[in-house]
């Protein structure tokens, strides 16, 4: 329903080289999903948890979010942060991740010149945590 955290994304010029080295790649390395199942009235009382299941990502979809990452990547190293958009990438995406709008944190610009931004992190798309829980789940589409 909504858009799964993964990490924080440097925006200081800290982020890692390659998908390989990268915090982004550890964390989904192997994951632990824990599906919790809500109907449609969405009331508390009446959700469930599904089956719980270790995911690691096949090769189709590590070349996705390694594309996504070096995309995604490729606009903070040229400080180009305020040109990204939610249409970028397709199963990772970076969006804002702070308490509120007034959360500030060190980029460094388009000109290498230290700036401020919204600090982001990196997201899964609903689309895409969706279909690895239909196909673990043994869902109809």
């Amino acid at each position: 329903m909504e858009t799964t955290y993964v990490c924080t994304a440097p925006l200081d010029g800290s982020m890692a080289q390659t998908w390989e080295t990268s915090w982004v790649r550890k964390k989904l390395s192997c994951v632990l999903w824990v599906p919790i199942v809500v109907p449609e009235d969405r009331s508390v009382a009446n959700r469930r948890v599904a089956r719980p299941f270790l995911w690691r990502p096949n090769e189709a979809e590590s070349r996705v979010l390694k594309a996504d990452w070096e995309l995604l990547t490729d606009f903070i190293a040229l400080g180009e942060v305020d040109q990204l958009h939610a249409r970028h990438g397709a199963a990772l995406q970076l969006r804002p991740k702070a308490a509120s709008s007034r959360d500030r944190t060190w980029i460094l610009n388009e000109e290498g010149e230290w700036s401020h931004a919204n600090p982001k992190g990196f997201y899964l798309r609903t689309g895409f945590t969706s279909e690895l829980l239909r196909r673990h789940l043994r869902m109809p589409s």
